[in-house]
């Protein structure tokens, strides 16, 4: 959950991993949840391929979990993948993994007892941030954080005190939300807004051929 303490310099922080930051581009951002180590783990199963093979499909497993936090706990699920995908088929698979995973943690956050105490489940910046960390570790070598457009310490706390915070819209979407900015040259909103093309560039592939829940009495080798 978090507060207006929180905020940071956005243009002095871009390679840090803590603080919230406003960008023009992508709205609220949390560099804690940008961070690309959560998916490097993910994306090294994928392109290692070396998981637990399956009995039945010539694949797979892969486990991907967020890890509990004081407002959550474990989220975990098991993937059959298919293998010899192409890198366009794993990256889709991969985002598919991730964003299903994140949903699930972030919708535990809204249910009780976390959603009595923290308004962090599906919070204006959550998704957005952790795609912003999904590219960073699957197509690394671009300053995304930079690319979103930061503004300043001072024009992040204008926009939390004139919206009263980032909580307060929740964000189900795969988009962001812009809120009025001096600095952005915006002055219209909160507005729903999709993601910036450099964050928007691979579709989650559908459940299929190409991976599917692990099921441990069919893949499984026991």
């Amino acid at each position: 959950m978090l507060k207006r303490t929180d905020i940071v310099d956005g243009p002095g922080s871009v390679f840090k991993d803590y603080g919230l930051i406003y960008t023009c581009l992508s709205g609220w951002v949390d560099l804690g949840q940008a961070r690309p180590a959560k998916v490097r783990s993910l994306w090294s199963k994928l392109v290692g391929e070396a998981g637990e093979r399956s009995r039945k499909h010539p694949g797979f497993k892969v486990q991907y979990s967020q890890p509990p936090s004081r407002y959550s706990k474990n989220i975990t699920k098991n993937y059959y993948v298919r293998s010899g995908l192409s890198s366009v088929e794993r990256e889709a698979v991969a985002l598919a993994i991730f964003m299903e995973v994140t949903y699930g943690f972030q919708t535990v956050q809204t249910e009780f007892p976390y959603g009595w105490t923290t308004d962090s489940g599906f919070s204006a910046e959550n998704l957005v941030s952790y795609i912003i960390g999904f590219y960073r570790a699957v197509r690394p070598g671009r300053d995304y954080i930079s690319m979103c457009q930061p503004v300043s310490k001072d024009a992040a706390l204008q926009v939390w005190d004139a919206q009263r915070g980032a909580g307060k819209k929740r964000n189900r979407f795969v988009g962001t939300y812009i809120y009025p900015s001096i600095t952005c040259g915006n002055s219209s909103g909160p507005m729903c807004a999709p993601l910036p093309n450099f964050l928007n560039g691979i579709t989650p592939a559908r459940k299929g051929p190409y991976f599917h829940d692990w099921n441990s009495k069919e893949e499984g080798m026991g």
